[in-house]
């Protein structure tokens, strides 16, 4: 972890945030002490091709189309100016 004073953080922040974007953390300091910690986002984690086949290839409830199409049937959407 680096600690950075904030007047150089304001004055060149480029090479903070490079490290931050390289999974650094960085802590910004005023006066000699810290007051804020500047960390990388997380990013989602990448599901694997043969991961999402077996989910998307996954058997589906049989009754959910019918299910599905029962309920349009219900909702249906009314000229409000009729």
């Amino acid at each position: 972890m680096t600690d950075v004073g904030m007047r150089e953080l304001r004055q060149n922040p480029a090479p903070v945030l490079r490290e931050v974007e390289s999974g650094g953390e960085v802590t910004v300091l005023v006066n000699g002490r810290a007051v804020a910690r500047i960390v990388p986002i997380e990013r989602p984690s990448w599901v694997a091709g043969e991961q999402a086949g077996r989910i998307y290839g996954a058997a589906v409830d049989s009754g959910w189309e019918d299910e599905l199409r029962a309920a349009r049937e219900e909702d249906t959407v009314g000229d409000p100016w009729s």
